[in-house]
């Protein structure tokens, strides 16, 4: 009997290939803080924790291929700005033009350290600075991008 090799086996016995996890606790996603989060932030809170593996908290980034549905970049800027005013997300390293995409951690996992000049500090202890939030964070004159579209409709 012939041997299956590893490509072949992980497509016909449904195993094997690289599946990410994404760790919600019940008391994330039971808080008034989560329930507060409006729904663009959310998504982007979960497209960012989606990409963490275990070692890379603090380099995820909102420039990626998982993102490439957004119609808007004003939509993912509101979003960023909700998510990261809401201590769901901090900012790791500043991107820019000529320098890369802006990396995130996201707060309920420890800070990794995977950058030399990176701004947080990494720590053995999850900040979760998104408890420290009570309110749903003023976003100055920046509206829900959906409302500004039908309103200009």
């Amino acid at each position: 009997m012939k041997s299956i090799n590893e490509r072949k086996r992980a497509k016909i016995t449904g195993r094997g290939g690289l599946r990410h996890f994404t760790l919600l606790t019940d008391p994330i996603m039971d808080s008034p803080e989560w329930a507060q989060l409006v729904a663009p932030a959310m998504k982007m809170v979960l497209y960012l924790a989606r990409q963490y593996y275990g070692k890379n908290n603090g380099q995820l980034t909102a420039s990626c291929p998982l993102l490439n549905h957004w119609k808007s970049n004003r939509q993912k800027t509101y979003a960023l700005k909700v998510a990261e005013e809401g201590g769901w997300i901090l900012k790791n390293k500043q991107g820019g033009l000529g320098i890369g995409p802006t990396f995130y951690a996201v707060s309920w996992f420890s800070i990794d350290k995977v950058f030399d000049d990176q701004l947080l500090e990494p720590t053995t202890v999850a900040p979760n600075t998104w408890k420290q939030k009570n309110a749903i964070p003023d976003t100055g004159a920046l509206s829900h991008p959906i409302r500004v579209l039908k309103k200009a409709a």
